[in-house]
């Protein structure tokens, strides 16, 4: 069942850590601190990972569906969102670094690009080592001494 932002807004928290499960994996962990945070769980690379999309209030229930519509794709285009995110902060203070301030400019968007992509090869690379180390070869390959 999707959550209502009245149900979000009047939550209150519990001794343990409490989450109110949406849909596609979003839930809201409810911290007995008192802190709201949204959450994301999916699989990649055979693994169940978790990324944050942002804290409640500042975060809406409806910026939190859109920031997990957003990891969905990166996931059906076979590209793991933390890393994507990881890599795009990771440019965002490299650009302010340098005071680019326009992001249009065609020579700082390549650069842009560039990072990205070599942020998704390096972690391609390590999952498919992690698979070869799991299983000694990868899906569709024989086992060695096997015909």
């Amino acid at each position: 069942m999707k959550l209502t932002e009245y149900v979000v807004r009047t939550s209150k928290p519990t001794e343990k850590l409490k989450k109110l499960f949406d849909i596609k994996g979003l839930y809201l962990a409810i911290y007995p601190s008192g802190q709201k945070v949204w959450r994301q769980k999916y699989r990649y690379g055979g693994k169940e990972k978790t990324i944050t999309h942002g804290r409640y209030p500042t975060t809406s229930l409806e910026q939190a569906r859109e920031r997990c519509t957003e990891a969905r794709r990166l996931l059906e285009n076979d590209m793991d969102p933390i890393v994507f995110k990881k890599s795009l902060n990771k440019l965002k203070r490299d650009m302010s670094n340098r005071n680019i301030t326009d992001p249009q400019d065609n020579r700082h968007v390549k650069l842009y690009i560039a990072a990205i992509k070599e942020a998704l090869k390096k972690e391609a690379v390590s999952a498919t080592e992690n698979k070869k180390k799991k299983s000694g070869c990868l899906p569709g390959e024989n086992y060695p001494g096997q015909i």
